[in-house]
């Protein structure tokens, strides 16, 4: 799916790490060790060398984060937070 097979998430806010419990549960069940992770503000620079760039938003719509872009791709996913362990695996199982 993805040509370089480098995945990177960045965020709207810097340096946070990534949020324990569930998720990083999850996701380290699936081989991914997230938990020295920490997101990084999204930058002009890193859009610019991106070759596709994601955005999962809920209601959010995109413009508000990014201008429109062929690089830009709109993937209508909830938002996990305060679900319980069982949905939120269903909605990891939506991310292609």
């Amino acid at each position: 799916m993805f040509e370089r097979q480098t995945i990177k998430a960045h965020s709207e806010t810097p340096g946070a790490p990534v949020t324990p419990g569930i998720v990083l549960d999850l996701m380290q069940e699936k081989g991914f060790d997230l938990s020295v992770n920490t997101r990084n503000q999204v930058t002009p620079e890193m859009v610019g060398s991106a070759d596709r760039i994601i955005l999962m938003l809920g209601r959010i719509p995109p413009e508000y984060f990014l201008s429109p872009s062929e690089k830009t791709e709109v993937w209508d996913i909830t938002d996990p937070v305060h679900m319980t362990r069982e949905t939120t695996a269903l909605i990891m199982d939506e991310v292609p």
